[in-house]
């Protein structure tokens, strides 16, 4: 695809640097702001790839991303549509994705997963406030963007498969692999809730203390604290295992049950961690 190509609106307004990648039916470029001269990355679907329906779900899903003006979530600038193709300009996010840093790294340090997992946690939290929420069915280390300062940022794949799971009140926004997905998601139970967006945060929070991927072997279920304790680091707190599996196991009536639930949990870990570095406690 050329510059030419491109809707007039979106011509005038950025220019086409290169080709990031290209997924099958979805292309993905780098543009450039003409004005501001900021990146920003285009994302163009070729209807003819799909039914009406999808195209038609992946407007809803992209709408309802762009009333979320939340500093850790990827923006989405630009909606454009064409009779061949629907383009998407969305934020471009530097960093490097959790996956990546635990791949080339390893476990993390007991301090900078529990501040990321707090932030994962106040972010979907907010996220649920919007009218309608906004719903990860699944979050994976691939959809989460980390900084140089410390921070994060959700990355909004936009993933057509969306398509099958708005469901009632709730707008969907990405969909993966199970692995990192709630048995409830797996089983297309639609009454879903924060307990869920919990579950997707013990996992998280597995995946960076062990620096396991549980969609591999050794598989990880939330049901094996055996397990949990094998793998995790010694300058993890114990009740980092209870925490966890707490967060993990497949019957939400047993999982913290609010955000605020396991929040206290979580600053509670971070105090005996603090007790720990200091006192060289085993705790």
């Amino acid at each position: 695809m050329t510059e030419k190509e491109l809707p007039q609106s979106i011509q005038e307004k950025y220019r086409l640097l290169s080709r990031s990648c290209c997924g099958g039916s979805v292309h993905v470029f780098n543009i450039q702001n003409r004005r501001t001269e900021q990146q920003w990355v285009l994302r163009v679907f070729e209807k003819q790839r799909y039914e009406q329906r999808y195209i038609q779900d992946c407007l809803t899903v992209y709408r309802a991303a762009q009333k979320i003006q939340n500093p850790c979530f990827q923006q989405v600038a630009e909606i454009e549509e064409n009779e061949e193709y629907l383009f998407v300009v969305l934020e471009y996010l530097p960093g490097v994705t959790l996956s990546s840093l635990v791949q080339r790294e390893g476990p993390r340090k007991p301090e900078s997963t529990i501040a990321l997992v707090k932030q994962l946690l106040g972010l979907l939290q907010e996220l649920r406030r919007y009218s309608p929420p906004a719903v990860f069915r699944v979050l994976e280390p691939e959809d989460i963007i980390c900084t140089e300062d410390g921070k994060i940022k959700l990355f909004n794949s936009g993933n057509a498969t969306v398509a099958d799971y708005n469901h009632s009140d709730y707008t969907c926004l990405l969909l993966a692999a199970p692995g990192f997905q709630a048995p409830e998601e797996y089983a297309g139970l639609k009454a879903v809730d924060e307990r869920t967006d919990i579950f997707h945060i013990g996992m998280i929070f597995f995946y960076m203390a062990t620096g396991i991927d549980p969609r591999q072997y050794p598989y990880y279920t939330g049901t094996d604290t055996d397990y949990l304790r094998k793998f995790l680091p010694p300058s993890y707190p114990k009740r980092t295992v209870k925490i966890i599996s707490r967060c993990t196991t497949p019957n939400p009536a047993a999982r913290y049950q609010s955000y605020e639930e396991l929040e206290s949990a979580l600053e509670k870990l971070e105090r005996r961690l603090k007790f720990k570095n200091i006192f060289n406690w085993k705790m």
